[in-house]
């Protein structure tokens, strides 16, 4: 069976602005900025000629006005918590400042979950039982996907056989970035294109 996967990043946010991360509640909530919206819309029109047999988001509020403004006049969308970011921290209140460590610290914090968080492991998991679940054909074969920068990294240790720490070195997807993902499932195995 073949699935052809396009995986979009959600547009700008303030967050992307201010390289800060809420704690899980308030990140739930975090909207696109206006760049964002353009960037939606941008990307609509980049993939206008695509059809698809189902439209997938993260629940986070800056994923669903990705997913709207990109398909909402023309598809149902799903919501699905295992596209969720990663959870950086669960106390109100606090910010995680990504921008203001170095590549090795994040590395090292999201291997190890912060200090309240989601370790990246347990992310690749959830999302790689999101992924088996779209492979059984119940939804299709021809799906979009409307998630976050973590996410699309899981994707590097899912199909690509990248360890953790390599998947966490691969640089961010642009916001509205379009990533196609073509997969082949059969007695072999899976093969990705």
């Amino acid at each position: 069976m073949n699935f052809e996967f396009t995986l979009i990043r959600h547009g700008q946010t303030s967050s992307n602005i201010s390289e800060k991360v809420p704690s899980a509640k308030a990140d739930m909530i975090v909207e696109l900025t206006e760049k964002g919206q353009e960037q939606a819309k941008e990307t609509k029109e980049l993939i206008k000629d695509d059809t698809f047999d189902a439209i997938f988001t993260s629940d986070m509020k800056r994923a669903q006005q990705t997913a709207e403004l990109i398909f909402a006049d023309k598809y149902k969308i799903q919501f699905d918590e295992r596209l969720r970011e990663g959870i950086v921290s669960t106390t109100e209140g606090e910010f995680f400042e990504y921008g203001t460590i170095s590549k090795e610290e994040f590395i090292q914090m999201r291997l190890n979950g912060f200090e309240t968080g989601e370790t990246f492991e347990a992310q690749v998991a959830r999302i790689k039982g999101f992924f088996d679940e779209m492979m059984t054909g119940k939804y299709g074969q021809k799906i979009a996907i409307v998630t976050h920068n973590g996410c699309l990294r899981t994707i590097h240790c899912i199909f690509h056989n990248k360890s953790l720490r390599e998947a966490l070195m691969m640089p961010m997807a642009k916001n509205c970035e379009v990533i196609r993902l073509n997969i082949t499932k059969d007695e072999n195995g899976i093969t990705v294109k």
